[in-house]
């Protein structure tokens, strides 16, 4: 597509610490990295299991995206039959959609869950737990359904640690989510409330998301970390000793990986003369967004940046067109790719014919 296209390669080097293989008690773990999507570390990943309630991820995203957290649910006394951890919802009390969250993520009542699921359902937890599984297909969650709304046991209702990794990392962006699952506490009506969740004073960084526990999926966590602008997602199922599972997985990943920027979105990469002006002309040349990656100190020690672009350009150039393309490769693997644009335009100079060239001399010998 380029002619004589000038390949410009640039070999990074980062430094990092190397660690060892894990020692996890989860039967099924992973380690997620949100911007770029890599699983940095994983076990049995994509077994489906079932995920307890951790399944409230799924429930409060679909409920933030449907409703507005200050509409007022009147609670249906079927509501207050739910079985399992509760906040002693009363039939006929009224309650706003943001403290049934608060009850949902950080108590992990299922009498939210089921008030909240009646409620966007419009009177049918059945048209929720479709609306939790249409959300799943969208997400591209290959291995996981949902029966009902608060992770009580049931064959048909299950995930992976992959899948809830995304889920989570999907949920962590809604600013809405983020605040209320990094709360420790929360008070309203009455009810004092407390999460479950004891990772967010273990571990520098903790900013959510949800503990779960049935006796046939055992104890369950999704936990997220920001630090150093990078944001992890781990997930562990069926985990004895789940605390110290998602210690360790942060410990490895924060050791053994680091975030390194190739090309910022806009950034100069070139400067090219155009053919075809009538004066001289130069363009620079910008990349179109941010090619970034997470990346092992050996995944470092490989990586180079191709820069794509021709000689020179041929007028006209139009603003913003494409002139080139810059890939990021680890060894012979491609990790990414981008568009090089033109900062700027240049038109197309035309030589004057011989009726130009007489009509030029005519109006200056008028003058």
């Amino acid at each position: 597509m380029f002619k004589k296209a000038i390949v410009l390669i640039v070999t990074l080097f980062a430094f990092c610490f190397c660690g060892s293989a894990l020692d996890l008690s989860a039967e099924s773990a992973v380690l997620y990295e949100t911007t770029t999507g890599k699983v940095l570390y994983e076990k049995n990943m994509n077994k489906p299991m079932g995920m307890a309630s951790t399944t409230k991820i799924m429930t409060a995203l679909v409920v933030l995206e449907n409703v507005n957290p200050e509409d007022i649910v009147t609670i249906k006394e079927s509501c207050t039959k739910i079985e399992g951890s509760s906040i002693y919802l009363k039939a006929g009390e009224r309650i706003s959609v943001y403290d049934l969250l608060h009850g949902l993520m950080l108590e992990s009542g299922n009498d939210a869950a089921a008030a909240l699921a009646d409620y966007v359902g419009r009177g049918d937890t059945g048209r929720f737990v479709a609306l939790m599984n249409r959300k799943a297909k969208i997400l591209g969650l290959k291995n996981t359904h949902f029966t009902n709304p608060s992770g009580l046991p049931d064959e048909g209702h299950y995930s992976t640690a992959f899948d809830m990794a995304r889920l989570a990392a999907c949920a962590m962006e809604s600013s809405g989510f983020r605040e209320i699952v990094s709360k420790r506490t929360y008070s309203a009506g009455g009810r004092f409330m407390k999460n479950h969740n004891r990772f967010l004073t273990l571990y520098k960084g903790a900013e959510g998301v949800k503990t779960g526990f049935t006796r046939a999926a055992g104890r369950c966590l999704v936990s997220s970390v920001m630090s150093n602008g990078v944001r992890l997602i781990a997930v562990t199922l069926s985990a004895p000793n789940d605390w110290r599972d998602h210690i360790n997985l942060y410990d490895y990943g924060y050791n053994n990986y680091s975030r390194r920027v190739f090309l910022k979105a806009s950034e100069k990469v070139a400067s090219l003369p155009v053919a075809g002006c009538e004066k001289p002309v130069r363009i620079d040349v910008l990349a179109s967004c941010e090619i970034l990656a997470v990346l092992s100190k050996e995944e470092l020690e490989k990586a180079r940046l191709e820069i794509h672009l021709p000689r020179f350009l041929y007028a006209p150039v139009e603003k913003g067109e494409i002139v080139g393309v810059a890939r990021l490769y680890i060894d012979d693997n491609e990790i990414e790719s981008i568009n090089l644009l033109s900062e700027g335009s240049a038109g197309y100079f035309e030589k004057p014919g011989l009726f130009d060239i007489l009509r030029g001399i005519i109006r200056r010998t008028k003058k």
